[in-house]
């Protein structure tokens, strides 16, 4: 299984991927971040301010010198910090923003006193990768539907292909693509692509393996059938050990954000595939099972964070409170970012722990009983991404016009975030009608961010990789595929003389309150206590309802949307 994608096997896997992943050796990086010369809360006050429809700011979008002038440290002030390192015969990079100094050094740097007003924190990055890593192919034959049956289904017009646009897709580790894997998706479903409009940036994966190699195929074959004529970045930062699974993976995607948020350049688009349970998610976990007397905390936090995939990828609190920052400073210049919700439903990531073991039991009993959010899916900064499915054995009548809740899609509320109040009226509606087969009060927290904000097809979605055609599934199918359809939006804004979407979260809840029917394929059959291996460890869990719900959001999209955003 692939992070956020369950394959779905339909051909030969003789010559499918490796069950275990060699990457690069890791190196020792210390992040010196510097303060900020505004809060975060003014920088949430001006991210809405070019976020929200009738604001006199409205897709007025900074520049990579606007940006920062706004919040990094002058050139004097990043002179002194460079200066200490030289001294110290350190190499070190300054990031685009002037909000982060990038240190190669084998051990976290002990800032001087005279520096201590202007590096506000000293991270060394995990330097450890997770000690099982493995690719499982499990699922039903549910034949599959490419990006051309995806557009068709979601009434994208025929002449819109994304020309002019630029859109991203990223990850760690493994990450990367065999350019003759996405020639022949192309070729296969009919798609006009051009290896001119694909740009693979960054390292190129040493191993051809592993679970984030095959996202990333996943990935750039989704996105760029959806949006053939953009421009489609395929972007490696860290192909070292540590983030490929673990809790290496959080350092990994927060430098890669603070990196693109100073670029002169930035994509119209970025959609991200992986990520994990939150860092409060994991606390929880581990609290509940010391309680229960099975193991420690620290025993249990070494499990999740090193001998399961893609569970806890977040080492603490401040590797996601930084990421919302740099979260909202791409929605400043402009960026729309989706993030895929997880395959695990409401209470995992991915998939329950095992039952053979007493710690996998604890950990399951605990899950079950609390909301077990994900990250990036539930920063209020980005745009979650849930999974519908086409067809389904238990609900009748289900197709693309009629789509379903994809067992496993995430969906979940937030321990960290205070709701937005882009949310708050349509998600307390939703909570007005509480059922008796709802979680139970006290699991989650009812004034916090909910998620996902909409939702894709995630079952039966057509790829290639490593010379082989299969159907896969997932959210990080979904996630692609909305960010490919966002990146159409934005070809279609730019022909109408408008700004791209950006940040388009207040745009899409303001006018989904006011025109869902035209803009979403509702979905009301299915329930978030399933995860993609089964429904029956969990009994509770957020049900789709009519308008919008916690099981996919306001939906699907329908192109009608481009009227309203």
């Amino acid at each position: 299984s692939y992070s956020f994608c369950t394959l779905l096997p339909i051909l030969t896997m003789k010559n499918m991927l490796a069950l275990a992943s060699v990457v690069g050796c890791a190196s020792a990086t210390v992040d010196l971040w510097l303060t900020s010369r505004i809060s975060a809360s003014d920088l949430e006050h001006q991210l809405y301010q070019v976020s929200t429809p009738g604001s006199d700011a409205y897709g007025k979008y900074l520049s990579e010198t606007e940006l920062a002038g706004l919040l990094g440290r002058s050139d004097e002030e990043v002179q002194k910090v460079t200066s200490w390192l030289s001294a110290k015969n350190l190499k070190y990079t300054v990031s685009g923003a002037k909000d982060r100094v990038e240190v190669m050094s084998n051990e976290k740097l002990e800032i001087p006193s005279d520096l201590q007003h202007l590096i506000t924190k000293s991270v060394l990055r995990v330097a450890d990768g997770v000690k099982l890593q493995r690719t499982s192919l499990q699922g039903e034959n549910l034949g599959a539907w490419s990006s051309v049956d995806t557009r068709k289904a979601y009434n994208v017009p025929s002449d819109l292909t994304g020309d002019g646009e630029n859109q991203m897709v990223w990850g760690p580790g493994t990450y990367g693509v065999l350019v003759s894997d996405v020639q022949k998706y192309w070729e296969k479903y009919g798609i006009d692509g051009s290896v001119d409009r694909l740009k693979l940036e960054g390292y190129a994966p040493k191993q051809k393996s592993g679970d984030n190699f095959g996202e990333a195929s996943l990935d750039t074959d989704i996105i760029t059938g959806m949006a053939p004529g953009a421009i489609t970045h395929v972007s490696n930062t860290n192909d070292t050990k540590a983030p490929e699974e673990g809790p290496g993976f959080g350092y990994a995607q927060l430098a890669f954000l603070n990196k693109l948020a100073g670029e002169s350049t930035v994509p119209g688009v970025l959609s991200l595939s992986l990520g994990s349970l939150t860092w409060k998610s994991c606390d929880i976990l581990c609290k509940g099972v010391a309680e229960q007397g099975v193991s420690t905390y620290a025993e249990c936090l070494q499990e999740i964070q090193y001998n399961e995939r893609q569970v806890c990828m977040f080492s603490n609190d401040f590797v996601i409170e930084q990421a919302n920052v740099e979260f909202m400073k791409l929605g400043l210049r402009g960026v729309t970012t989706l993030a895929a919700a997880g395959d695990g439903g409401m209470h995992f990531s991915f998939q329950p722990f095992s039952e053979f073991t007493a710690l996998g039991r604890a950990l399951n009993k605990v899950a079950c009983a609390h909301a077990m959010p994900t990250f990036p899916a539930s920063s209020p900064y980005v745009t979650a991404v849930g999974g519908t499915t086409w067809s389904s054995s238990k609900f009748e009548n289900t197709s693309s016009s009629n789509p379903a809740y994809w067992n496993g899609g995430g969906s979940s509320v937030s321990w960290d975030f205070p709701m937005p109040d882009y949310q708050k009226e349509v998600v307390q509606q939703y909570y007005a009608n509480k059922g008796s087969d709802w979680p139970a009060d006290g699991s989650f927290n009812t004034s916090c961010r909910a998620y996902p904000d909409i939702s894709a097809l995630a079952s039966g979605n057509a790829m290639c990789t490593h010379g082989s055609c299969i159907s896969a599934g997932g959210t990080s199918a979904a996630a692609p595929t909305f960010a490919g359809f966002v990146t159409l939006l934005n070809q279609d804004r730019v022909k109408r003389g408008v700004a791209r979407l950006g940040f388009f979260n207040p745009a899409l809840y303001k006018a989904g309150a006011e025109h869902a029917d035209e803009m979403f394929f509702d979905v009301v059959n299915g329930n978030s206590k399933c995860n993609s291996l089964t429904c029956t460890t969990c009994t509770t869990g957020f049900p789709a309802t009519k308008g919008f719900d916690l099981a996919t959001g306001w939906g699907a999209p329908r192109w009608a949307m481009s009227k309203y955003l």
